[in-house]
């Protein structure tokens, strides 16, 4: 359920101030850690992508921008059951959901997450009247939360602190199953190894 300063008709003055309140700086204003090297924006979108589910439009279309002008690779979805779908299509790397939404919620999305995508990093966004069930959704598995009204540079911050982690983790199994591999093979080797030297001693061997 979004929170009251979000509750307001697409049309009027104060929801597109409130979208404004969520952006940030105007479109013409560099964004937020645009001075970060190319390297590490491009290492950031190419581990994984932001998946922002909301019930609220304004919101969705807000986030969406943020992250695009931070070079991070975006899906959207306007409810729970959407974003499932995504989430199960794509690597997503960070799931952005509201926590209270009809049908399918935040805390449905967080536990299918970790059934079909444990490597997803999920980040819940609250209303500050719900923040005890943030906090039992993070004991569930969560990564984080943020509460609405949402500030643009912390959203970020928590979204790329996210796809850090997520892309260690996936470095980090990618890594172990490199050196099981090696093992194995080595492994193999010398068994052959040491087949043929039994056999060459057995052929040597005074009958």
């Amino acid at each position: 359920a979004p929170s009251g300063m979000w509750n307001q008709p697409s049309h009027s003055p104060f929801r597109r101030f409130a979208a404004a309140q969520v952006e940030g700086p105007s479109a013409g204003a560099s964004p937020a850690g645009s001075n970060e090297p190319t390297a590490l924006r491009d290492a950031l979108a190419d581990a994984g992508i932001v998946l922002v589910v909301d019930d609220e439009p304004a919101i969705v279309e807000s986030l969406t921008k943020i992250f695009r002008r931070e070079g991070l690779g975006v899906l959207a979805a306007a409810d729970g059951s959407a974003g499932l779908d995504l989430l199960r299509k794509h690597r997503v790397g960070v799931l952005l959901t509201d926590l209270m939404m009809p049908n399918t919620s935040g805390m449905d999305l967080l536990r299918a997450a970790k059934t079909i995508a444990p490597e997803t990093e999920v980040v819940l966004m609250t209303a500050y009247g719900t923040v005890e069930t943030a906090v039992d959704a993070m004991e569930a598995g969560g990564y984080d939360f943020v509460t609405k009204p949402l500030k643009r540079a912390h959203v970020v911050r928590i979204a790329k602190n996210a796809l850090e982690k997520q892309s260690l983790l996936v470095e980090n199994r990618s890594l172990k199953a490199q050196l099981a591999e090696k093992r194995r093979r080595a492994i193999s080797g010398t068994s052959l190894a040491w087949r043929r030297t039994m056999d060459i001693v057995q052929q040597a061997a005074p009958s």
